[in-house]
């Protein structure tokens, strides 16, 4: 079973007693499917830092690049340059076996739009909260539509979590690009704005 889900978003939540003035943990429960929108991001705990915790700072390091981010980007340039091959599903394989993912390989070598969409969705599973997805989604050209769709779900489905479906519903194609600076547009005369600004 592929235990990322539960790992990158919290399916517990923590009961606090208050003494003196101070929060104590009082036990953790587990939010029911009803409550899907109550989760929080649980990727980087802070349960299991060693050194004494302090609230203002974190001897975490926060991941800049990942071997499992090299090994899928090696599998997205491989099916695009040269197919579906079993090099580059061996890679993603190496991936999903780090997390008891089953094994997909069979299914997506040779096949180059499964092992797009398994890329994809390696990618989304395996990098949440690293501030990778809206990059990638831009670079496959699918930012506007997943945004806005992902904000039709929140809307459909969250109760009175449906205020953040708000930022999915104003992307536009604007949104793909930065705007070019006002003056290095006026220092260069052949240069026009992005889309949008």
């Amino acid at each position: 079973m592929d235990k990322r889900r539960n790992w990158n978003i919290a399916p517990f939540k923590y009961e606090y007693n208050t003494v003196n003035g101070r929060k104590y943990v009082r036990d953790s429960t587990y939010w029911t499917a009803a409550q899907l929108y109550n989760r929080n991001n649980a990727k980087f705990r802070r349960t299991y830092e060693k050194p004494a915790r302090n609230k203002n700072g974190t001897p975490e390091n926060y991941p800049l690049l990942r071997y499992a981010d090299v090994l899928l980007m090696l599998v997205e340039a491989e099916n695009e340059v040269n197919g579906a091959t079993p090099y580059g599903a061996g890679y993603l394989k190496e991936v999903r076996d780090r997390a008891n993912a089953s094994d997909v390989t069979a299914t997506v070598t040779g096949d180059v739009d499964a092992m797009r969409t398994a890329v994809r969705k390696e990618r989304f599973l395996e990098l949440a909260f690293e501030g990778q997805r809206k990059w990638d989604l831009i670079r496959w050209g699918i930012f506007v539509s997943e945004m806005q769709q992902s904000a039709q779900e929140i809307r459909g489905n969250a109760g009175s979590f449906a205020y953040a479906a708000m930022s999915g519903e104003r992307i536009t194609v604007r949104n793909n690009l930065f705007p070019i600076p006002v003056l290095e547009l006026s220092l260069n005369s052949a240069l026009t704005q992005n889309p949008g600004w």
